[in-house]
């Protein structure tokens, strides 16, 4: 419900569709975000069902957990979002990181 209000108060309620349901039941093909609440065990099958099912561009938001052989494109290290473009950079959270230490300009 927070999700629907959020989406109409800010101005894109007619673009937005947002399903309370498993995700292996659900359509992705025409998915533009998949926001995924997922646990350890469950993560490495969500990260094959996804590659399989969503477009190029699509991103996929998963929090808590990452998935395991993706490099974020984005990730919140304190609420631990991670954010993910298709189709997925291989590496992971540690590639992640490094590149972000390895762009940070230098001083001196």
């Amino acid at each position: 419900m927070a999700a629907w209000l959020n989406a109409r108060f800010s101005g894109v309620g007619g673009r937005v569709s947002i399903q309370w349901r498993s995700i292996y039941k659900s359509d992705l093909a025409v998915a533009d975000v998949v926001f995924a609440h997922t646990t350890a065990a469950q993560a490495p099958r969500l990260r094959a069902y996804l590659e399989g099912r969503l477009h190029p561009g699509a991103r996929v938001v998963t929090i808590l957990y990452d998935l395991e052989g993706w490099q974020p494109q984005a990730m919140d290290d304190r609420e631990m979002v991670f954010l993910y473009h298709m189709p997925p950079t291989p590496g992971g959270v540690s590639s992640y990181q490094m590149q972000k230490y390895l762009d940070k300009p230098k001083s001196g």
